[in-house]
């Protein structure tokens, strides 16, 4: 519920800046991003989830980064952490 939490404050904070519903031009799909995030753990080893999506242009890249953050932890590739309640929210590679 965190990792949903999260998403839904950056949207949020989209919102509020008046960041732009949508962009035309490139668009992320799962995959890319699931391949994006894999890059990612390979280079840095553990990431914040906040750090991920903030890092989104668009409401929709924001939506695609959750997505592919939970196709990789049901696939087991990525473990998701959180050390106390309310706490930032880590993603690391499940092989490490």
């Amino acid at each position: 519920m965190d990792l949903l939490q999260a998403v839904n404050d950056v949207l949020t904070r989209m919102k509020e800046r008046g960041m732009p519903q949508e962009i035309v031009g490139e668009r992320w799909t799962v995959r890319e991003k699931i391949t994006f995030l894999k890059n990612v753990l390979r280079q840095k080893k553990k990431v914040r989830f906040l750090e991920l999506l903030e890092q989104s242009y668009t409401r929709f890249e924001v939506v695609v980064t959750f997505l592919a953050v939970l196709e990789l932890a049901r696939l087991h590739e990525i473990r998701v952490e959180q050390s106390q309640a309310f706490g930032e929210i880590d993603i690391l590679d499940a092989a490490e």
